[in-house]
Protein backbone atom coordinates (compact mmCIF):
# COMPACT_ATOMS: atom_id res chain seq x y z
CA UNK A 1 0.00 0.00 0.00
CA UNK A 2 1.46 3.35 -0.75
CA UNK A 3 1.51 6.98 1.19
CA UNK A 4 -1.13 8.33 1.21
CA UNK A 5 1.04 11.80 1.05
CA UNK A 6 3.13 10.26 -1.73
CA UNK A 7 0.16 9.34 -4.01
CA UNK A 8 -2.07 12.74 -3.41
CA UNK A 9 1.08 14.70 -4.12
CA UNK A 10 1.72 12.72 -7.50
CA UNK A 11 -2.11 12.87 -8.16
CA UNK A 12 -1.70 16.63 -8.06
CA UNK A 13 1.49 16.32 -10.42
CA UNK A 14 -1.11 14.38 -12.98
CA UNK A 15 -3.81 16.98 -12.52
CA UNK A 16 -1.41 19.69 -13.09
CA UNK A 17 0.08 18.04 -16.00
CA UNK A 18 3.36 17.98 -15.04
CA UNK A 19 3.48 14.61 -15.34
CA UNK A 20 1.82 11.76 -17.79
CA UNK A 21 -0.79 9.29 -15.92
CA UNK A 22 0.89 6.17 -17.23
CA UNK A 23 4.10 7.34 -14.74
CA UNK A 24 1.92 7.15 -11.76
CA UNK A 25 2.83 4.47 -10.24
CA UNK A 26 6.80 4.40 -11.50
CA UNK A 27 6.56 8.01 -9.23
CA UNK A 28 4.86 7.11 -6.46
CA UNK A 29 7.71 3.73 -6.12
CA UNK A 30 10.20 6.20 -7.06
CA UNK A 31 8.89 8.72 -4.06
CA UNK A 32 8.40 6.63 -1.48
CA UNK A 33 11.78 4.40 -1.96
CA UNK A 34 13.58 8.06 -1.58
CA UNK A 35 11.56 9.17 1.09
CA UNK A 36 12.86 5.53 2.79
CA UNK A 37 16.48 6.50 2.04
CA UNK A 38 15.80 10.13 3.76
CA UNK A 39 14.40 8.35 6.63
CA UNK A 40 17.12 5.75 7.03
CA UNK A 41 19.44 8.69 6.76
CA UNK A 42 18.32 10.72 9.23
CA UNK A 43 18.55 7.73 11.69
CA UNK A 44 21.94 6.93 10.82
CA UNK A 45 23.42 11.00 10.79
CA UNK A 46 21.20 10.80 14.52
CA UNK A 47 22.68 7.75 15.65
CA UNK A 48 26.66 8.59 14.59
CA UNK A 49 25.69 12.08 16.80
CA UNK A 50 24.51 10.15 19.42
CA UNK A 51 27.48 8.04 19.07
CA UNK A 52 30.16 11.17 18.87
CA UNK A 53 27.99 12.61 21.64
CA UNK A 54 28.79 10.05 24.07
CA UNK A 55 32.81 9.56 22.75
CA UNK A 56 33.06 13.05 23.88
CA UNK A 57 31.57 12.69 27.09
CA UNK A 58 33.65 10.01 27.93
CA UNK A 59 36.49 11.66 26.38
CA UNK A 60 35.52 14.94 28.25
CA UNK A 61 35.08 12.61 31.94
CA UNK A 62 38.46 10.96 31.38
CA UNK A 63 40.13 14.55 30.75
CA UNK A 64 38.63 15.71 33.97
CA UNK A 65 39.77 12.77 35.63
CA UNK A 66 43.40 13.39 34.78
CA UNK A 67 43.22 17.08 35.70
CA UNK A 68 42.37 16.00 39.28
CA UNK A 69 45.20 13.79 39.23
CA UNK A 70 47.80 16.17 37.94
CA UNK A 71 46.15 18.87 40.21
CA UNK A 72 46.55 16.26 42.95
CA UNK A 73 50.82 16.07 42.07
CA UNK A 74 51.16 19.33 41.57
CA UNK A 75 50.03 20.05 44.61
CA UNK A 76 52.05 16.90 46.02
CA UNK A 77 55.32 18.62 44.61
CA UNK A 78 54.22 21.77 45.50
CA UNK A 79 54.68 20.71 49.19
CA UNK A 80 57.90 18.61 48.34
CA UNK A 81 59.54 21.72 47.13
CA UNK A 82 58.57 23.70 50.34
CA UNK A 83 60.23 20.93 52.10
CA UNK A 84 63.19 20.53 50.11
CA UNK A 85 63.36 24.56 50.03
CA UNK A 86 62.97 24.37 54.19
CA UNK A 87 65.99 21.90 54.52
CA UNK A 88 68.07 23.60 51.70
CA UNK A 89 67.68 26.99 53.81
CA UNK A 90 69.07 24.98 57.13
CA UNK A 91 71.68 23.63 55.46
CA UNK A 92 72.56 26.75 53.99
CA UNK A 93 72.77 27.70 57.65
CA UNK A 94 74.52 25.49 59.21
CA UNK A 95 77.31 25.38 56.40
CA UNK A 96 77.37 28.69 56.95
CA UNK A 97 78.12 28.10 60.83
CA UNK A 98 80.35 25.60 59.44
CA UNK A 99 83.85 27.41 59.03
CA UNK A 100 82.93 28.76 62.30
CA UNK A 101 82.41 25.78 64.36
CA UNK A 102 85.33 23.56 62.96
CA UNK A 103 87.81 26.54 63.82
CA UNK A 104 86.45 26.57 67.64
CA UNK A 105 86.68 22.63 67.69
CA UNK A 106 90.43 23.27 66.48
CA UNK A 107 90.84 25.62 69.04
CA UNK A 108 89.97 23.58 71.90
CA UNK A 109 91.85 20.45 70.53
CA UNK A 110 95.06 22.60 70.62
CA UNK A 111 94.04 23.88 74.28
CA UNK A 112 93.51 20.19 74.77
CA UNK A 113 96.76 19.17 73.65
CA UNK A 114 98.86 22.16 75.29
CA UNK A 115 97.56 20.81 78.41
CA UNK A 116 98.34 17.27 77.32
CA UNK A 117 94.54 16.03 78.49
CA UNK A 118 93.71 15.30 75.17
CA UNK A 119 93.99 11.30 75.67
CA UNK A 120 91.25 12.11 78.90
CA UNK A 121 88.38 13.23 76.55
CA UNK A 122 86.03 10.81 74.93
CA UNK A 123 84.45 12.11 72.25
CA UNK A 124 81.09 10.39 71.50
CA UNK A 125 80.26 8.87 68.71
CA UNK A 126 77.53 10.83 66.54
CA UNK A 127 75.85 9.58 63.54
CA UNK A 128 77.11 11.12 60.10
CA UNK A 129 74.65 13.73 58.92
CA UNK A 130 73.32 12.66 55.74
CA UNK A 131 73.74 14.17 52.68
CA UNK A 132 70.55 15.66 50.13
CA UNK A 133 71.45 12.58 48.04
CA UNK A 134 71.15 10.44 50.35
CA UNK A 135 68.03 11.75 52.00
CA UNK A 136 66.71 11.15 48.18
CA UNK A 137 67.61 7.88 48.19
CA UNK A 138 65.21 7.66 50.90
CA UNK A 139 62.44 9.15 50.11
Amino acid sequence: MANEAIERAVQSLIDSGRISRDLKNEYVTHLESQLQNEILRGADYTNKTKALAAEKRQIEESLAQERARLNSERAKLAQWQDQVSGQLQEYDRVMKELPSLTAKISAYEQALNDFQIMDRVQVPNTPAIPSITDRRERQ
